[in-house]
């Protein structure tokens, strides 16, 4: 990609994001141990950190509508003000009635915040200054450049996974749960003053919004769309899967903490590699192509996981998941958005993000009863079998198109 096709706003978007994702991390963080040194059930635990997923996951569809109708900014706006608020309840009003106050207002925030992010990005001019110069949305023939900018406005996220979670422990041990918090909330803070300065797109002139049937009913009766968001909830349940089974693989193989975070740390670098070479890696092969390709790496880490015993084994096939699903959730929007009309892409982007979020939810669960009963190895053959699945689903959809 030529660097004059870059719109500056991009690196505008990605402060933004990458401050509230440390914001939303560190409170999710401190959100379950906070509950957890007060005392209370690990069940409490897992709620004050599962609340984070709640709101996003039953509202998301709601949010994208809403992104359509008042514009990226208004609801980035409201979102980090939502974080700010969620975050300082804690300092202000210590317990735990406050500490699940605020995971819920932070998951809202962060979700709402991250649909507005990618529809600006969908929106951005590509092509060069005369595209820069028009107010019209971006052409077609710019999918690759927008699928490359998406997957960079995950940069940030991928840095704060890396950061955050070193920087709020340090946090806890040396200043305490209200100093963390307010920590936190200050990062909230940050993001809103770059968004005073960042210029975004606007919600689209006229009636901000297309007519005709809404998303969810073009999901289901649309073969092609239906795929889209199938292979979503596919790229979502391996995300979700690895995370959560990767701690339960290393805990049956007596493996340390500092393996399993090692693993997880070579997962975050794996996503940060491949989002910042997407915009290149288009170059050679196409969207449909590259997700065909990370559902195959996906499947081939899965299956590989349940033999490998040397940390150093381990933290590579992490690094390989990461690249393999760190490219899939950008070149999945990216279809979408293309597959739809511009009024709709907010809402669009929200179906993603609502079926993401009850996918990981659900699969959860499934996972840990499956690992309970049958073992680990159960469980990654299983997902193996479904990303070979999804990547024959990828080659068809390509084929399609």
């Amino acid at each position: 990609m030529s660097p004059r096709c870059i719109p500056r706003q991009i690196f505008w978007l990605i402060v933004i994001t990458l401050l509230a994702h440390v914001a939303m991390t560190g409170g999710r963080i401190g959100a379950s141990l906070y509950a957890l040194r007060l005392g209370h059930s690990q069940w409490l635990a897992g709620l004050a950190y599962g609340l984070y997923n709640l709101l996003p996951g039953l509202l998301s569809l709601h949010l994208g509508r809403w992104v359509d109708r008042a514009g990226p900014r208004r609801v980035m706006g409201v979102g980090l003000g939502a974080m700010v608020l969620g975050l300082l309840g804690p300092v202000l009003v210590p317990g735990l009635p406050a500490v699940l106050l605020s995971s819920g207002l932070c998951g809202f925030g962060f979700g709402s915040c991250m649909l507005a992010a990618n529809l600006a990005v969908a929106r951005l001019p590509y092509g060069g200054p005369q595209a820069a110069a028009s107010q019209q949305p971006p052409p077609r023939p710019h999918d690759r450049e927008r699928t490359g900018m998406l997957g960079w406005l995950q940069l940030g996220n991928s840095v704060s996974a890396v950061v955050s979670p070193a920087a709020v422990g340090l946090a806890l041990d040396h200043g305490g749960f209200r100093a963390a918090f307010a920590g936190l909330a200050l990062a909230a803070c940050a993001g809103l003053a770059a968004l005073a300065g960042a210029r975004l797109p606007s919600a689209p002139a006229g009636g901000k919004r297309s007519g005709g049937q809404g998303v969810l009913h073009r999901a289901v009766t649309d073969p092609g769309l239906r795929r889209m968001y199938l292979l979503a909830m596919a790229v979502s349940l391996a995300w979700d899967g690895f995370v959560f089974m990767v701690p339960v693989l290393g805990e049956a193989g007596h493996l340390s903490a500092s393996v399993i975070g090692g693993v997880l740390s070579a997962f975050a670098a794996g996503t940060f590699v491949v989002r910042l070479a997407l915009p290149w890696l288009l170059r050679g092969l196409g969207g449909w192509q590259l997700l065909s390709l990370a559902f195959a790496l996906a499947a081939a880490v899965f299956l590989a996981l349940p033999w490998a015993r040397q940390a150093a084994v381990l933290a590579l096939l992490g690094f390989v998941f990461g690249l393999a699903a760190g490219g899939g959730q950008p070149l999945v929007l990216n279809l979408i958005y293309g597959h739809l009309p511009a009024g709709q892409a907010g809402e669009g982007a929200g179906l993603r993000a609502m079926l993401a979020n009850l996918a990981g939810f659900g699969g959860s669960l499934v996972f840990g009863l499956i690992a309970a009963t049958s073992g680990p190895a159960t469980v990654f053959a299983g997902m193996a079998g479904l990303m070979v699945l999804a990547g024959w689903q990828s080659v068809r959809g390509g084929a399609g198109h």
